[in-house]
């Protein structure tokens, strides 16, 4: 019965993007990420003839989320301002590390008095790292 309304678990993360002060383009991105499914060069070989899988920007690392979204420098070149910025302190040191510390601070994303103002941050760094990579990866 896997598939059908009510069967299937809940993502533990869904109330970090899932808000109704979001904005409809940055719950998508920061959703994609969640779910593995940015067209990130790795993911991308799975389903074409895709021979190379390197980073479009630095040439030297599997292009992959965690690579991209936590290891390259355009991922440092984002981060470090808003961790500098924000009040709680957020684990970016990969996509793992990353989840368990948003699911970690849950509680204090949640009960913003800005409606969510967390939220928004987190996703508004997902979409920032994302585009930046598509206009500097082409």
């Amino acid at each position: 019965m896997h598939g059908y309304k009510g069967t299937q678990k809940k993502s533990e993360w869904r109330g970090i993007i899932w808000v109704r002060s979001s904005i409809p383009t940055h719950t998508f991105i920061a959703w994609l990420f969640m779910m593995h499914k940015l067209p990130v060069k790795t993911r991308l070989q799975r389903f074409t003839s895709l021979q190379d899988t390197l980073c479009s920007l630095c040439q030297s690392h599997e292009e992959d989320e965690d690579h991209l979204f936590f290891g390259s420098e355009l991922a440092t070149e984002v981060w470090k301002p808003m961790l500098d910025w924000w009040r709680m302190k957020l684990n970016v040191s990969n996509y793992r590390q990353c989840i368990e510390s948003l699911i970690k601070h849950r509680d204090c994303l949640a009960s913003e008095k800005g409606m969510g103002l967390e939220n928004l941050r987190v996703q508004v760094s997902f979409l920032i790292v994302w585009r930046k990579f598509l206009t500097k990866g082409t």
